[in-house]
């Protein structure tokens, strides 16, 4: 998941403060307002430090179709005046007032903004003017209280378009009038958009009906005035449980094969980082013949390692095929944390046994800082090449906003980095972090064509190494292996050694070589740990990142094609007298291993 800093404050500007009598000057396009009570004319103006301004209007015609934003004249707004610790009212007898919109006719980015109700007495210096956008008079409750909240969901009619969102941009400023009689109101947007990319890889058209993805996302928002008059939102979420939902019109929407679409829907800021509770992402959809609809569950906490906050967009990527189904549960795995200064295409090689684990739709994410121009390039050191097109490319505003960039793996790049370790490199920025999405592994069932060299069961395959302990404890009455400790001279050891299999294989080249693993908890250092496998005596190097940091205590299935570990080893291969060991250096005890087995490629 990625996310873009694309919404901007904005600055306005008091014209001029008048009485009932006044005649008032106004810019080209701002219609004159005379009636009882004082005025205030604003000025609205885009900060031109952005990348976008305010409201939805339009989409970019680039490969991102990013939203622009700008003022129109629809936007519903109201405004305040609070004096001396206390609202004011206008001559109608209310604390508030319509604001007219009215966007500049050569630049959507500027806007005046025209309090439309005389305020009862003069606005005096240290006055503090209040709008929010938009805001209905049904919005305004006791103490002159904001409270917003989204809608269960959000219609789009069209692929790429943001128009359903403008309604519920939520939208607070506040300024304080000086002694010349003028304000300046600084404006911030409260919701984030959120924008499911939907990519159609096969090669028929997709129909999408409805995408979404619930959890303890913030959906209201309240509003009102400090003692000191500042204005601090909060945000909660309605039931427990909010989707952030977009749904087509009947008959759904039309992804051509080969492209990628967008749906958008806003959320208020939550502190996602911190929330341990599941979520859920939805698709409804189909092809011609075929239904696409699926289900996939995953912890809060796993999926977002960042809040989500107001005046940015996060991406959600959505992947669809004809057979998706299932719950598929994700999580993010630390690959690098620390600095690391990329310039001059200088790089930074990461191992990490996931990468033998990584498919088709997990996605890379490399946290930076200290960008004002950079490359980024993911490349592996089998080619000291991109991955793909997708690999290689300048960071862009969108990356440098967020800090953050990302690469969605691919069959082929996955492929590479089963082989080979990762790569990062390019120019203009330090690395701080490396994190991957991807599915936690877990323990296979051992196949009905496994050749079982050593289960432990009935034989006790100690280690080769004078000093080290091994136990064979019992597990719902399976009989594993356990490294208890050791006072080996050497920090190299045979883990164990198993002489006792007698199969014979055909074409090892075809098989994969396994061994279920439990790592328990407080162990640390495993990953460390440079190992290789025995295998009818053929010694196969592996190096570091054999096993995993963790399994935080639970058993998983670790496994390797002998084509890509040993690709020399092919043609038959007898077990018969031969030994067959987990071999290496600085192996932490508290290791356990079970079945250890080859199996037929699938």
């Amino acid at each position: 998941m990625t996310y873009t800093n694309r919404f901007i404050a904005l600055s306005c500007v008091a014209a001029s403060v008048f009485a009932t009598s006044c005649v008032n000057e106004f810019e080209e396009g701002q219609a004159p307002v005379s009636g009882e009570g004082y005025y205030i004319s604003l000025t609205g103006d885009v900060n031109e430090g952005g990348v976008e301004s305010r409201a939805y209007w339009d989409i970019n015609d680039d490969e991102r179709k990013s939203p622009a934003f700008t003022w129109e004249s629809t936007d519903k707004m109201q405004s305040f005046v609070w004096s001396n610790s206390a609202f004011v009212n206008f001559t109608d007898e209310k604390k508030y007032s319509a604001t007219v919109v009215t966007p500049n006719t050569d630049d959507k980015k500027r806007a005046q903004l025209q309090i439309t109700t005389g305020l009862s007495q003069q606005y005096a210096q240290g006055d503090i003017i209040w709008a929010v956008s938009p805001l209905e008079n049904s919005n305004i409750g006791a103490e002159n209280k904001v409270t917003f909240t989204l809608p269960d969901g959000f219609t789009q009619t069209k692929l790429n378009s943001t128009e359903h969102l403008k309604q519920y941009i939520l939208m607070s400023g506040t300024g304080v009038v000086d002694g010349s009689n003028s304000a300046n109101i600084e404006f911030k947007v409260l919701p984030a958009i959120y924008r499911f990319k939907i990519t159609n890889t096969e090669s028929e058209d997709l129909t999408v009906n409805e995408v979404s993805i619930s959890g303890p996302f913030c959906n209201k928002a309240e509003l009102s005035m400090d003692n000191d008059g500042t204005v601090t939102p909060t945000y909660s979420v309605s039931n427990g449980t909010y989707a952030i939902k977009v749904t087509t019109p009947e008959g759904g929407l039309k992804v051509n094969a080969g492209e990628t679409a967008y749906l958008y829907a806003l959320v208020f800021p939550t502190n996602t980082a911190s929330i341990d509770q599941t979520i859920e992402l939805s698709f409804k959809g189909n092809y011609s013949g075929y239904t696409a609809d699926y289900t996939k569950t995953a912890k809060c906490n796993t999926i977002y390692s960042y809040n989500l906050d107001s005046n940015k967009y996060y991406d959600m990527e959505v992947p669809v095929e004809k057979t998706a189904g299932g719950d598929t549960e994700k999580s993010v795995i630390t690959l690098f944390e620390g600095e690391k200064e990329i310039s001059g295409w200088s790089n930074l090689p990461i191992s990490h046994f996931y990468f033998h684990y990584l498919k088709e739709g997990d996605v890379l994410t490399v946290y930076f800082k200290g960008c004002e121009s950079g490359t980024k390039s993911f490349q592996d050191t089998g080619t000291w090449k991109p991955l793909d097109d997708d690999a290689h490319g300048q960071i862009d505003e969108n990356e440098k906003a967020q800090g953050f960039f990302t690469y969605t793996i691919t069959s082929e790049s996955a492929e590479k980095l089963k082989k080979h370790n990762l790569i990062l490199t390019g120019d203009g920025y330090t690395i701080t972090k490396i994190t991957a999405l991807t599915t936690l592994l877990e323990r296979d069932p051992v196949s009905k064509d496994a050749i079982m060299i050593s289960d432990f069961e009935g034989h006790n395959d100690n280690s080769w190494t004078e000093g080290v302990t091994l136990e064979y404890p019992k597990d719902n009455g399976n009989t594993y292996l356990r490294f208890a400790s050791s006072s080996a001279l050497s920090k190299t050891i045979y883990l164990f050694n198993c002489s006792h299999c007698s199969a014979k294989v055909s074409n090892i080249e075809n098989y994969v070589i396994k061994f279920d693993l439990k790592i328990e908890e407080g162990v640390t250092g495993a990953s460390q740990a440079n190992m290789q496998y025995i295998l009818a005596d053929n010694w196969i190097g592996f190096g570091t990142d054999f096993i995993p940091e963790t399994t935080d205590g639970k058993w998983i299935t670790v496994s390797r094609n002998i084509s890509d570990i040993k690709p020399d080893l092919k043609g038959e291969l007898s077990f018969v007298n031969t030994n067959n060991s987990l071999f290496g250096e600085n192996i932490p005890t508290g290791i356990c291993i079970d079945n250890f087995r080859l199996e037929p490629k699938k």
